[in-house]
């Protein structure tokens, strides 16, 4: 059987952030990082760190990211562990670079991944800068299989994540395959 992956050697760097909020002023306190194939072919064990803060000013948190990250342990981990800024951005640059050296192309991926890249962008520069434009964004195929496919929505959206990176990248991967899945499945000549 033909597959994609006979004639392109494409790959995708799965990111998810853990901040404050949205806002300007948020900060970042958890970063994921996860290197698969296009089938979502895990191809190494990713990397993922906190980020360290002294403090974290309940001022630009609301009440329920405040809720989330305290329980979740997220919260007390960036204040009393975790690593700076800097040393993240060169945790994460060595595994883009390695993570990239696999493929001929490499799209960032996830859930919201355009926020995610836009705060690793700014609080860890030079990190993914120099990434593909072209990004895969797992909520496209959500927000269509919901409104479209809802029986097939169902049997994605069945995990629940506590809002850890790790584990919300690994929540979107599952979705990606079985979405992935379900298009190789599909007879492209049926009209």
């Amino acid at each position: 059987m033909f597959s994609i992956n006979d004639v392109m050697n494409d790959g995708l760097l799965w990111i998810d952030v853990e901040t404050t909020g949205t806002g300007e002023d948020s900060l970042l306190l958890e970063v994921a990082m996860q290197s698969t194939d296009m089938y979502g072919m895990i191809m190494d064990s990713g990397c993922h760190a906190v980020i360290h803060h002294d403090t974290v000013p309940d001022s630009i948190m609301d009440d329920t990211v405040k809720d989330m990250h305290t329980r979740n342990g997220l919260l007390d981990e960036v204040v009393h562990a975790g690593i700076s800024s800097e040393e993240a951005s060169h945790l994460f640059r060595e595994y883009v670079d390695k993570s990239s050296r696999r493929f001929d192309v490499m799209y960032l991926a996830g859930y919201t991944v355009s926020f995610d890249r836009m705060m690793i962008q700014r609080m860890l520069p030079g990190t993914i800068d120099d990434m593909q434009h072209r990004m895969v964004d797992v909520t496209a195929l959500n927000i269509i299989a919901e409104h479209f496919l809802h029986d097939f929505y169902k049997k994605a959206d069945g995990k629940y994540t506590d809002h850890r990176s790790p584990h919300c990248i690994q929540m979107e991967m599952d979705r990606y395959r079985y979405y992935i899945s379900g298009i190789m499945g599909m007879d492209m000549n049926r009209k």
